[in-house]
């Protein structure tokens, strides 16, 4: 289910825009889903997976931080750190 985070400075829809392009990540182009990859990358390092995960399967960022050994405020800093890096990424 979609929250807005308030602690972003994005809109509702602009949060709902990459909340629900995310969450459809397998029906996406090929172009988009290697944008959403290449910037759980950049922006997950070496928690990458557990980013790919809370972003495109949903997965609450307790639950992330549980499975993945991380505390749930770096899930949260991930999480609002793509957003934020969102427009400004160039998959190229």
């Amino acid at each position: 289910m979609f929250k807005k985070m308030k602690s972003l400075n994005l809109s509702y829809d602009k949060q709902g825009l990459i909340y629900f392009t995310c969450k459809n990540y397998k029906y996406l182009p090929v172009e988009t889903q290697e944008k959403i990859e290449n910037l759980c990358q950049e922006v997950g390092g070496i928690y990458k997976k557990a980013l790919f995960d809370m972003m495109t399967n949903g997965k609450s960022a307790t639950a992330v931080a549980t499975e993945y050994f991380m505390s749930e405020a770096t899930a949260f800093r991930l999480k609002r750190k793509f957003y934020k890096r969102w427009e400004h990424f160039d998959s190229n």
